[in-house]
């Protein structure tokens, strides 16, 4: 088999199905509560950005003008931020293939990565405030020589989250001849 036809080929594991990203062939999107999540996330830091800049004007005795501004500008900006949330959602997913996992994201600069199982060095689960407030998280993938998370799958329930983990962790071992030193 080609290295494309196995990137192409998604293969059928433990994780439990979640919606499906358009296009199909095995892609995974995150759970309908990360469009809620993200909006939530959006309204907050784009009040508190007006709100400051509100403030900064009303304080140094700006006209109203100045303060129509200080408000308008985040709120504008915020509906484009809306609009790309439900354009990054249409396109956002995940799959299983053979040899790893592939994760695609962006709107305007779309990035698709494909992460072979043999290159994973350790896997983390993430939940932060707005995402517990919908049940949601996130699993981070790192791999060696990476300070950082080298992907980040959002928008998962806590369940498929844990699932997917297992599922690469299972990979990854048989990958390696299970000498591999992970739990």
């Amino acid at each position: 088999m080609t290295d494309n036809a196995r990137q192409d080929t998604p293969v059928t594991d433990t994780v439990p199905a979640g919606p499906s990203l358009a296009g199909g062939k095995g892609w995974q999107r995150a759970e309908a509560g990360y469009a809620a999540a993200r909006v939530v996330e959006q309204v907050l830091t784009f009040s508190m950005i007006a709100l400051i800049l509100a403030g900064s004007l009303f304080v140094s005795g700006a006209g109203e003008g100045a303060l129509v501004f200080a408000a308008g500008v985040p709120l504008l900006v915020l509906v484009v931020a809306l609009i790309h949330t439900r354009a990054l959602l249409q396109r956002m997913g995940y799959r299983l293939v053979e040899d790893g996992i592939q994760f695609r994201t962006g709107v305007l600069w779309q990035r698709e990565l494909m992460i072979p199982f043999s290159r994973i060095q350790h896997l983390a689960r993430r939940q932060g405030p707005v995402e517990r407030l919908w049940g949601l998280s996130s699993l981070l993938i790192y791999t060696a020589g990476a300070s950082s998370a080298d992907c980040t799958i959002p928008g998962l329930s806590p369940v498929r989250a844990e699932a997917l983990e297992h599922t690469i962790l299972q990979r990854m071992r048989t990958e390696t001849g299970g000498e591999n030193h992970l739990p």
